[in-house]
């Protein structure tokens, strides 16, 4: 037998720009982790401290974090399995459109025009990734992003070995060698 799914609702969900979501997924979805030896960390960490919504994931070699200003007063801790919340975003089509998040113990329902989607929770702790990136810096630089994008770009096409994908930086003068 099919299992009886319930696609109850809570009666304040959380109400997102579907445009805004879809950003904060694609730019942090990269970074979780593929291997199920540490199950949280093959999701997403969705928070809502304060008016912050703070999409975070990490494998812990990359991390990746995305941060938006709502109107929401609340707060929200989840991880969402990264697979299905990529699903949900190829069906996400007008950017213009609202999402309605329904948040449970153990599942999240999304509301997106007439679809419903609901996915499981990783239950856990998510790691606190906030103390990762310091706050003070030994060295600073300014480049051109577009150049340092194409820098990056470049020399990581040749980092796809599956055991370690490293680009090196090394700085002498005004200059930045990047391997």
């Amino acid at each position: 037998d099919f299992p009886n799914i319930r696609l109850e609702k809570v009666e304040n969900p959380l109400k997102l720009d579907t445009g805004e979501f879809k950003k904060m997924v694609n730019q942090t979805s990269f970074a979780t982790s593929l291997q199920e030896s540490r199950p949280l960390l093959t999701g997403i960490n969705l928070r809502i401290v304060g008016n912050t919504l703070e999409c975070v994931a990490t494998d812990s070699y990359r991390l990746a974090k995305k941060f938006v200003n709502i109107d929401i007063n609340d707060n929200v801790n989840i991880v969402i399995p990264s697979r299905n919340i990529n699903e949900l975003v190829k069906i996400l089509e007008d950017e213009n459109a609202s999402l309605e998040l329904h948040i449970f113990n153990n599942k999240v329902l999304f509301i997106y025009k007439n679809i419903i989607f609901q996915s499981s929770l990783l239950n856990g702790t998510y790691p606190n990734t906030d103390t990762l990136i310091p706050s003070d810096h030994a060295i600073k630089f300014e480049a051109n992003l577009m150049d340092f994008y194409n820098a990056i770009d470049r020399v990581s096409l040749l980092t796809q070995s599956k055991e370690k994908n490293i680009v090196q930086l090394e700085m002498k003068g005004n200059s930045i060698k990047i391997t």
